[in-house]
């Protein structure tokens, strides 16, 4: 079964990239290709898995990437007609009228600003773990004591004061922008202003503290979704048109991601092939073994996706879901976390419910996505956009892993307080603008 999940999620992949209009920016493309890389190392070492997937899991996954073809297909007919299949058809090109700058000392006060909170975060961090950090090696244990205190809380340590926590946000939407600017100028005129990058360096520290790895997946889906939108913009994107230098950094990020994990929680003992099958198939086993097994009642509606909703509305309960369940996905007795996309929305809505949710977000997303690539370099909407364009994307490609659409969009605090702080942080500070090349 794992071998005709590859194969078709491989003919869905294909078809979204040649049907939509979005092309490599498609939720689709991505939410499919994702499962395809999965199955095929699922079924290359399936040798080493407990177990082949079952009919129902396979009829699951399929289904619910129909759907969110078919919400992104709706999408894109509404809003272009005939023409939705048609990529030229998204309308102008990129105003190719200059270069996009941002005075310098701007992203120094920035940075310097970023740095301090970094700083604060870690000298917390350290205190929370009561570790001296003298070396590589107590700097892994570190990160590996303060995971394990970060789960126990259920995600609920504060590492800063609120004045400081909210300044991560901006940091976050900051960073977002300046890869796109460095990219833009990159691609079309080939200038490298390499200080607008300078954020960076408090915002990987700020990343790294976290504890969370995901946090680096998103960077990555940035920068991704940075170059792809310029090519899409450019006309420049069918047939494929991919730096190498991309590539090549996607799989350094790739190797530096597993390397990290391996010496930070000192998985050094499990056999590469098992380690590999962990942060990869291991989510679509531990789906299988949930539509096998069955699941309890929640003890209230919305109890795995909605804890935000009700915390707006004031609304508290006894109960508070944990962390996920570990299952045993290896017959080497290994076992990954419970990390998939559909797990916790089925426990709440039924697969039929969830279904339909999935192709009203599908639809929803294309419509921003759509609304995106219509904007102008010069207006401040553009760059709140982008950062909503790049947490979709990354939702999708995230899909085959683990569900992270409650976290973003069935949480509306957070998403006010990212449309308010990137409002604000472009109208009245950054201000990017187009300079001619020659002034």
């Amino acid at each position: 079964m794992i071998t005709c999940l590859f194969f078709a999620t491989a003919i869905i992949t294909y078809f979204a990239y040649q049907n939509s209009k979005l092309k490599l920016l498609s939720p689709t493309f991505w939410s499919s290709g994702m499962f395809m890389s999965f199955s095929f190392i699922y079924a290359s070492t399936i040798f080493a898995m407990k177990s082949d997937i079952s009919f129902v899991t396979l009829l699951v996954i399929l289904g619910f990437l129909i759907i969110t073809a078919s919400g992104e297909y709706l999408a894109n007919r509404i809003r272009h007609g005939k023409n939705c299949k048609d990529f030229n058809a998204l309308g102008d090109g990129i105003n190719c009228s200059g270069i996009i700058s941002i005075q310098k000392w701007k992203i120094i006060i920035l940075t310097i600003l970023f740095l301090v909170v970094a700083i604060d975060r870690f000298r917390n961090l350290t205190s929370l773990v009561s570790t001296n950090v003298n070396s590589i090696s107590s700097l892994m244990k570190m990160m590996s004591a303060a995971r394990i205190a970060f789960v126990k809380s259920n995600r609920s340590l504060e590492l800063s004061n609120t004045l400081f926590n909210q300044i991560i946000y901006v940091c976050e939407i900051t960073t977002y922008i300046v890869i796109f600017i460095f990219t833009y100028n990159w691609i079309n005129y080939k200038v490298r202003k390499y200080y607008l990058l300078i954020p960076l360096i408090p915002d990987l520290i700020i990343r790294f503290i976290s504890t969370s790895r995901t946090s680096f997946i998103l960077l990555l889906v940035a920068v991704i979704i940075s170059y792809f939108y310029i090519l899409l913009k450019r006309r420049k994107i069918k047939p494929i048109h991919i730096s190498s230098k991309l590539i090549i950094g996607v799989c350094l990020f790739v190797v530096v991601f597993l390397a990290y994990g391996r010496v930070r929680n000192e998985a050094q003992s499990i056999p590469i092939i098992n380690y590999v099958q962990m942060y990869t198939c291991s989510s679509i086993y531990g789906l299988n073994d949930f539509l096998t097994n069955g699941w309890d009642e929640n003890p209230y509606f919305g109890f795995n996706t909605m804890k935000n909703i009700y915390s707006l509305l004031g609304i508290s309960h006894d109960t508070v879901k944990t962390w996920g369940k570990m299952v045993v996905f290896s017959k080497n007795n290994y076992h990954a976390n419970l990390y998939t996309s559909l797990e916790a929305p089925i426990r709440d809505f039924g697969i039929f419910g969830c279904m339909l949710i999935r192709f009203i977000a599908s639809f929803i997303a294309i419509k921003i996505i759509l609304d995106f690539t219509k904007k102008k370099l010069g207006q401040a909407s553009f760059y709140v956009y982008l950062y909503f364009v790049i947490v979709l994307i990354y939702c999708y490609f995230y899909s085959a892993t683990g569900d992270v659409f409650a976290d973003y969009f069935l949480n509306p605090k957070l998403m006010i307080r990212y449309l308010i702080y990137g409002w604000f942080l472009i109208k009245f500070y950054l201000r990017p603008k187009l300079v001619n090349i020659g002034r």
